[in-house]
């Protein structure tokens, strides 16, 4: 594309014949040479077109003489005449590696590269994907950046986290969401919606659906996210994901109830579970009694388990022999485990 004649080492003559054709050889050159230039000063005067300095983002700039700026500039220089009016000078000595995977995340995305990146968004990817998939096509994509690209498109496609732009972009997504057979319920105060896709509404139609259900919550951003998953012989299938503003009792009951009104003939025709298994949050707990009073409410044996090893390492016990530790946490659990064993068999 440009015509470059080396007339000493480091200092070449080109066809540039105005700001255009420099920024475009800036570019160019960054790419082949992974490096990044910014411009350190810009003139215009009679002498010259223009004339830029560029310097590498990791080094200062050195000025040179007067002497060497005046090299070159008359008008009756050969490679003037020649259709070379520009001198192009390259000093490689670079004080950092250029080749690096460090260096390569300060360099500026290439032009274009956030359009394929909303493609990746646009196909379900998220960043994690987007960067694991990117990492063996280019190594120079900064993962703040992607997350950036990722944040304007969630913006744009599904509004803000919360307030009245995800209520409008919601509203208008409803539609889509009828069209796939996917269940949405929502209402703004207190905030809440309950997701329920096609998988979810088969689940709630299996036998099993009627016995145990595990409810647990989950902090994401400034929202919480509730689980409702089923048991059976391939693992945990979920029954619906629920969402509010937080893990009040108010927020537990909206979105409860918005399942109920969702799935009238839930959890296998019965409406309601026989058991519901969480954790210690008591305005969880309460909310399930309130909306299905028919239903127990069990603790998760994980959870206690977890509760147990806490308390054990309190220095308030004097505890503090991590073989007794151990041994009072393995008889606890076999004594848990016993005992749920005698009274299923029991019964």
């Amino acid at each position: 594309m440009f015509g470059l004649i080396e007339i000493k080492p480091g200092t070449f003559r080109g066809n540039l014949v105005n700001e255009v054709d420099i920024n475009e050889y800036i570019k160019s050159y960054s790419l082949k040479t992974n490096t990044r230039w910014c411009v350190e000063s810009s003139k215009m005067s009679t002498r010259f077109v223009c004339r830029k300095i560029f310097k590498c983002h990791h080094s200062s700039f050195h000025k040179k003489t007067p002497k060497e700026n005046n090299k070159g500039k008359s008008k009756n220089n050969l490679y003037v005449k020649d259709g070379l009016p520009a001198v192009i000078s390259i000093q490689n000595d670079h004080n950092h590696k250029v080749v690096s995977e460090e260096a390569l995340s300060y360099l500026r995305p290439t032009k274009g590269l956030n359009i394929q990146f909303e493609a990746y968004f646009n196909s379900g990817l998220g960043t994690v994907n987007c960067i694991s998939y990117r990492f063996y096509l280019s190594k120079n994509n900064n993962t703040l950046t992607v997350r950036y690209w990722y944040d304007e498109w969630k913006k744009l496609n599904l509004g803000p986290h919360s307030g009245i732009g995800f209520n409008k972009i919601l509203e208008e997504k409803m539609y889509e969401y009828e069209k796939n057979n996917i269940i949405v319920k929502f209402q703004e105060d207190p905030f809440a919606i309950t997701i329920i896709t096609p998988i979810m509404q088969r689940a709630h139609n299996l036998k099993f659906a009627k016995d145990n259900a595990f409810v647990d919550s989950t902090a994401s951003y400034d929202s919480q996210i509730t689980f409702m998953l089923t048991a059976c012989g391939i693992g945990a299938v979920p029954l619906a994901v629920m969402i509010t503003k937080g893990q009040s009792l108010d927020d537990y009951i909206a979105v409860f109830k918005l399942l109920k009104e969702a799935v009238p003939l839930a959890f296998c025709s019965q409406g309601y579970r026989l058991q519901f298994l969480t954790d210690d949050s008591e305005a969880e707990r309460q909310a399930l009694q309130y909306v299905w009073p028919n239903s127990k409410s069990l603790l998760c044996r994980f959870h206690i388990c977890q509760s147990v090893w806490c308390g054990l390492f309190e220095k308030k016990n004097t505890i503090l022999i991590l073989k007794i530790q151990k041994y009072y946490m393995e008889n606890f659990k076999h004594n848990m485990i016993f005992q749920a064993y005698f009274f299923i068999t029991y019964l």
